[in-house]
């Protein structure tokens, strides 16, 4: 019989599983080819949203494009001028991308369907451009009745918050359905 120490080595071997780089390969293309390909008309397609919305509100608003990116121009209650820039942090983009890469790294690698990884990789990108549209409909509103203070605030603030409660659940989900569909996978390869 071997010793303890040379048994816990042997288990460690036997449940270790191979990472699956094709997956993270292919992950990564999709992160890389998405965030070029969408980082313009995402910001832009918020922006247009937001003006959607506020106009509803009747709150006026004009759309603006800075060496930044789009911006809404807005009068205050107060009377001042208000330029909100949809800068990659404030619009949310930044926080998708690291999601995603995050996403790739983390759980690509991992035993599952490639089209379930993928699937909840685009749903977790959709459910945060979500609440960013939300965080950014927040800060607008907060601008224009409390003030520019309340603004800054409010978007240091709602940054991390929003995207704690994003990120969790959607990787949270997104593991436990890739869990059980490896264990779909086992039992009907078991009968």
């Amino acid at each position: 019989m071997l010793p303890p120490s040379k048994q816990n080595r042997q288990t460690s071997r036997l449940c270790r599983e191979r990472p699956q780089y094709l997956h993270m390969a292919i992950g990564a293309m999709l992160v890389a080819f998405f965030d070029y390909s969408l980082s313009h008309p995402i910001r832009t397609l918020l922006t247009e949203i937001i003006g959607q919305a506020l106009s509803l509100a009747q709150i006026q608003i004009e759309k603006a494009w800075t060496l930044e990116g789009p911006a809404l121009a807005m009068r205050l209650l107060d009377e001042t001028e208000l330029l909100i820039v949809l800068t990659w942090q404030r619009s949310g983009f930044l926080s998708i991308t690291v999601f995603s890469l995050l996403f790739v790294l983390l759980t690509f690698p991992l035993k599952g369907p490639l089209w379930c990884k993928i699937a909840w990789l685009g749903l977790g990108n959709v459910v945060g451009l979500v609440w960013n549209l939300i965080r950014l409909f927040l800060l607008v509103m907060a601008a224009y009745y409390l003030g520019e203070g309340a603004f800054k605030v409010v978007d240091f603030v709602t940054g991390p918050a929003i995207d704690f409660l994003w990120v969790v659940p959607v990787w949270s989900l997104g593991l436990s359905l890739l869990a059980s569909a490896e264990r779909r996978k086992g039992t009907k390869g078991g009968k």
